[in-house]
């Protein structure tokens, strides 16, 4: 059975569509061989059901696109509970500054793939985070 996607300006990548928000999106981070996102669980399983949606879509479409098949990820991901207020600043500045320390840019404001923006511009149509209530 296919998923419904639909792309997005943003990262002209598909993303799944889902009938009930299960996770809130903090921050994120595209890397070229990697992803960072800080979410916040809706719904009980709803980081891995979105983590899950959003890869299997994105590994159908880069298939598709090129005529593969097989896995695009090397491993599961990596999941840390947040246990305080200082510890979620930490993790956003490293999310949104790992472009910078991976010598990609020179400031995060000039990385188009992370979250960064909407925090200093925010209000944009552009928006997939939802960190106002942080």
């Amino acid at each position: 059975m296919r998923s419904k996607v639909s792309s997005t300006e943003l990262f002209d990548i598909p993303m799944p569509i889902e009938k009930e928000k299960v996770i809130h999106i903090i921050a994120y981070c595209l890397m070229p061989t990697h992803i960072h996102m800080l979410l916040e669980e809706v719904k009980e399983d709803g980081i891995s059901i979105f983590t899950n949606n959003v890869l299997n879509s994105y590994t159908r479409y880069f298939n598709t696109k090129h005529k593969r098949k097989g896995p695009l990820w090397e491993g599961p991901s990596k999941k840390v509970t947040i246990k305080s207020d200082d510890q979620l600043l930490h993790l956003t500045r490293y999310i949104h500054l790992n472009p910078v320390t991976a010598y990609l840019c020179n400031k995060p404001e000039e990385w188009p793939y992370s979250s960064y923006n909407e925090y200093i511009k925010p209000n944009t149509n552009n928006n997939f985070c939802d960190y106002e209530h942080y």
